[in-house]
Protein backbone atom coordinates (compact mmCIF):
# COMPACT_ATOMS: atom_id res chain seq x y z
CA UNK A 1 0.00 0.00 0.00
CA UNK A 2 1.26 3.83 -0.58
CA UNK A 3 0.05 7.32 0.00
CA UNK A 4 0.89 10.65 -0.86
CA UNK A 5 0.77 13.12 2.07
CA UNK A 6 1.09 15.73 -0.21
CA UNK A 7 -1.08 15.80 -2.49
CA UNK A 8 -4.20 13.74 -4.56
CA UNK A 9 -3.90 11.30 -7.39
CA UNK A 10 -5.92 10.40 -9.99
CA UNK A 11 -6.32 7.14 -12.23
CA UNK A 12 -7.95 7.46 -15.59
CA UNK A 13 -8.21 3.98 -17.16
CA UNK A 14 -7.49 4.18 -20.68
CA UNK A 15 -8.41 1.02 -22.56
CA UNK A 16 -11.60 0.01 -21.27
CA UNK A 17 -10.30 -2.14 -18.82
CA UNK A 18 -12.12 -3.01 -15.04
CA UNK A 19 -10.15 -3.01 -12.03
CA UNK A 20 -10.23 -3.08 -8.08
CA UNK A 21 -9.44 -0.33 -6.27
CA UNK A 22 -8.18 -1.39 -2.57
CA UNK A 23 -8.33 1.74 -0.26
CA UNK A 24 -7.55 2.22 3.46
CA UNK A 25 -8.28 5.48 4.83
CA UNK A 26 -5.44 8.27 5.31
CA UNK A 27 -4.05 8.13 9.14
CA UNK A 28 -1.39 5.33 10.55
CA UNK A 29 -2.05 2.44 8.57
CA UNK A 30 -5.03 0.07 9.38
CA UNK A 31 -5.02 -3.26 7.13
CA UNK A 32 -8.22 -3.64 8.79
CA UNK A 33 -9.63 -0.83 7.40
CA UNK A 34 -9.01 -1.58 3.81
CA UNK A 35 -12.10 -1.81 1.55
CA UNK A 36 -12.06 -3.21 -2.03
CA UNK A 37 -14.30 -1.68 -5.00
CA UNK A 38 -14.84 -2.70 -8.56
CA UNK A 39 -14.13 0.10 -10.71
CA UNK A 40 -15.90 0.25 -14.01
CA UNK A 41 -13.89 0.16 -17.18
CA UNK A 42 -14.95 4.27 -17.79
CA UNK A 43 -14.67 5.59 -14.43
CA UNK A 44 -11.60 7.56 -13.00
CA UNK A 45 -11.31 7.74 -9.38
CA UNK A 46 -9.68 10.48 -7.18
CA UNK A 47 -7.46 9.58 -3.85
CA UNK A 48 -7.31 12.32 -1.80
CA UNK A 49 -4.40 13.36 0.10
CA UNK A 50 -3.27 10.86 2.35
CA UNK A 51 -5.18 7.83 1.58
CA UNK A 52 -3.63 4.54 1.20
CA UNK A 53 -4.83 2.96 -2.10
CA UNK A 54 -2.79 -0.42 -3.25
CA UNK A 55 -1.36 -0.42 -7.25
CA UNK A 56 -3.92 -0.86 -9.59
CA UNK A 57 -5.02 -4.58 -10.15
CA UNK A 58 -6.62 -4.46 -13.81
CA UNK A 59 -9.52 -7.41 -14.21
CA UNK A 60 -9.91 -9.60 -17.58
CA UNK A 61 -7.27 -7.96 -19.60
CA UNK A 62 -3.95 -5.82 -19.58
CA UNK A 63 -5.00 -2.20 -17.95
CA UNK A 64 -3.06 1.05 -19.15
CA UNK A 65 -3.81 4.18 -16.75
CA UNK A 66 -3.33 7.80 -16.79
CA UNK A 67 -1.81 8.66 -13.45
CA UNK A 68 -2.39 12.52 -12.31
CA UNK A 69 0.23 13.36 -9.48
CA UNK A 70 1.61 15.91 -7.77
CA UNK A 71 5.12 17.51 -8.64
CA UNK A 72 7.15 19.64 -6.38
CA UNK A 73 9.32 19.45 -3.45
CA UNK A 74 9.10 17.11 -0.74
CA UNK A 75 8.76 13.25 -0.48
CA UNK A 76 5.27 12.43 -1.38
CA UNK A 77 4.92 8.87 -1.10
CA UNK A 78 5.12 6.46 1.50
CA UNK A 79 5.12 2.41 1.26
CA UNK A 80 3.80 -0.30 3.89
CA UNK A 81 4.17 -4.13 2.75
CA UNK A 82 1.22 -5.85 3.25
CA UNK A 83 1.68 -9.06 5.80
CA UNK A 84 -1.80 -10.31 4.80
CA UNK A 85 -3.76 -11.84 1.96
CA UNK A 86 -6.56 -10.00 1.24
CA UNK A 87 -9.52 -12.08 -0.30
CA UNK A 88 -12.36 -10.84 -2.17
CA UNK A 89 -16.23 -12.62 -2.64
CA UNK A 90 -18.03 -11.06 -5.46
CA UNK A 91 -21.60 -11.16 -6.17
CA UNK A 92 -23.51 -10.27 -9.33
CA UNK A 93 -23.74 -6.59 -9.70
CA UNK A 94 -22.11 -6.03 -6.12
CA UNK A 95 -19.07 -6.52 -4.55
CA UNK A 96 -18.73 -8.06 -1.14
CA UNK A 97 -16.69 -6.85 1.88
CA UNK A 98 -13.06 -7.93 2.33
CA UNK A 99 -12.15 -10.60 4.15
Amino acid sequence: MERHPLGSQAIIPMNGAEYLVAVAPPGVFDPERIRVFLAGAAQGVNYRRGVWPHPLIALHRTGDFLVVDRKGDGENCDVVDLELVIRVAATPGRLDEVT
